[in-house]
């Protein structure tokens, strides 16, 4: 669990996550025996860092204030079972293992965005958490399309 004071401190472990989720999911493209851990890895793969690119559409300057913004209260990130996921072996995992644990950290995100909208935080820093809320909805709509069609389940 980290605690979180800054918005610079989220996207930092945010960051950190997500850069050993792509790795990860590389690796599942490679060497799955899964046909369909291999498709949705290479999907899941093009999805990265949503934040650092969100946050790239701000000036340099605006980008550092955005960072410096504290926080009034901890804001935790709870590892949830997508956290095994790291620790399974990539020849292992199914299309169905992969789209359950997108959408635990799916889960994840959407709670800490929804505790950073319950501050009322303002300007330049709130429509970046909105933008990023407003993502992870529409990433949970793509997954329970998914899970639904059964189309990773084969």
């Amino acid at each position: 669990m980290a605690n979180i004071y800054k918005i610079g401190d989220l996207l930092d472990i945010l960051d950190h996550i997500e850069v050993c989720f792509e790795k990860y999911y590389k690796t599942v493209s490679n060497k799955s025996a899964d046909n369909n851990a291999k498709l949705l890895s290479y999907y899941l793969g093009r999805h990265h860092r949503r934040f650092l690119s969100e946050l790239s559409r701000q000036s340099a300057a605006k980008q550092q204030k955005i960072r410096d913004r504290k926080i009034r209260r901890k804001i935790s990130i709870m590892p949830g079972d997508w956290l095994t996921l790291l620790s399974t072996p990539p020849r292992l995992i199914t299309g169905k293992n992969l789209l359950e644990i997108a959408i635990a950290y799916n889960k994840t995100l959407a709670t800490v965005y929804k505790d950073l909208l319950s501050l009322k935080l303002r300007g330049d820093v709130m429509v970046l958490i909105r933008n990023l809320d407003e993502f992870e909805k529409h990433e949970a709509e793509s997954f329970k399309k998914m899970r639904s069609m059964n189309y990773f389940y084969k």
